[in-house]
C-alpha cells in the first residue's frame, strides 16, 4: 500500500535525450508533477446547504463545487500534494456543520 511518498509520473515528449520506439519516433520520459485527487460526494442538511457551500468556498485545496439532484447534495473536486494533507482537508469537511454524510473516491490518471 502507498504510505503517502511522492510518485513520479512519466510524460512523453519529443526533446531532450531520444528513445526510439518500434515506429521510429523519438520520445523522452520526464517527470510529471502528480497531486492526490479526490471527489466528494456529500448529503447535507436540506436547510443548511447554502451555509455548506460557503464553507467549502473558504478551503483552497476544493478546486471545484456544483450542487447536485438525487441522492447526494453537493459534490467537490479536492486537490492535495500528498495523502495526509488529504486526510485534514476531509477531516475539515466532514466537521461542517449540515453536512451529514460523504463519500469519497479517488481518481487517478488513465
Amino acid at each position: 500500500m502507498w504510505k503517502g511518498k511522492r510518485r513520479m509520473v512519466y510524460q512523453k515528449t519529443k526533446k531532450a535525450s531520444p528513445l526510439k520506439t518500434q515506429a521510429g519516433a523519438e520520445t523522452v520520459r520526464e517527470p510529471m508533477e502528480t497531486k492526490i485527487t479526490v471527489f466528494m460526494l456529500m448529503s447535507t442538511s436540506s436547510k443548511k446547504t447554502g451555509s455548506v457551500r460557503d464553507e467549502l468556498c473558504k478551503i483552497p485545496e476544493v478546486t471545484e463545487r456544483y450542487v447536485l439532484f438525487g441522492d447526494y447534495d453537493i459534490i467537490v473536486k479536492i486537490k492535495t500534494e500528498d495523502i495526509g494533507a488529504m486526510k485534514i482537508v476531509m477531516d475539515k469537511i466532514t466537521s461542517i456543520d449540515g453536512v451529514i454524510s460523504t463519500k469519497s473516491l479517488q481518481i487517478t490518471p488513465m
